[in-house]
């Protein structure tokens, strides 16, 4: 058995605090506490939010994507 503290986010998703380690398919019984506290600096942010436009500017294609490769120059 594996307690963990966490919090919900109000979308769908349980931020845990730390880094629980939970085995894939692992059965979860989730027990909802009647206080309300959100830990300092803990920001939420809907899936929308973070889904769309997360990588602008973190990813960028080279001058010379369209140019042949080297290695099928025998092939043309």
């Amino acid at each position: 058995m594996l307690s963990f503290e966490g919090y919900y986010s109000g979308n769908g998703y349980i931020l845990p605090l730390g880094n629980p380690s939970i085995p894939e398919g692992r059965k979860l019984l989730i027990t909802v506490l009647d206080e309300v506290i959100y830990p300092k600096g803990l920001a939420f942010k809907t899936a929308r939010e973070t889904m769309f436009g997360c990588m602008k500017g973190k990813m960028s294609v080279p001058d010379d994507f369209d140019e042949p490769l080297e290695e099928f120059e025998e092939y043309m």
